[in-house]
C-alpha cells in the first residue's frame, strides 16, 4: 500500500499513515473476507489461533486490537500473508 507524502510549512516531507482505528478496520475486514473465502466460522478460527470465540469476534469487528503474536496466528490459520492484511 502506498502512503502519500505530505509537505509541511517547515519544508519537510512526512508520510501520512492511516489512523490506528483505520488500520484496525482494514485488518479486520481483510481477515473476515478471507475467513469467508475459506468457509470457516469464527469459532473454527478461534480454535486454530487458540483464543476464545468472543476474543476472535472482537478482533473481526475491530473492537479489539490484537497483539503481534495474535496477528501472526490469525494469518497462519487463514493461510494468508501478513502483508496481505496489514498495509506496509
Amino acid at each position: 500500500m502506498f502512503f502519500p507524502l505530505s509537505y509541511h510549512e517547515n519544508k519537510k516531507y512526512t508520510m501520512k499513515f492511516p489512523s490506528d482505528q483505520n488500520l484496525l478496520r482494514m485488518f479486520s475486514s481483510r481477515i473476515r473476507t478471507r475467513r469467508h473465502e475459506l468457509k470457516l466460522t469464527q469459532e473454527e478460527v478461534s480454535e486454530l489461533v487458540e483464543c476464545s470465540p468472543n476474543a476472535y469476534g472482537n478482533i473481526e469487528r475491530a473492537q479489539a486490537d490484537p497483539c503481534l503474536t495474535m496477528v501472526f496466528r490469525i494469518c497462519k490459520a487463514l493461510k494468508i500473508s501478513i502483508k496481505d492484511v496489514i498495509p506496509v
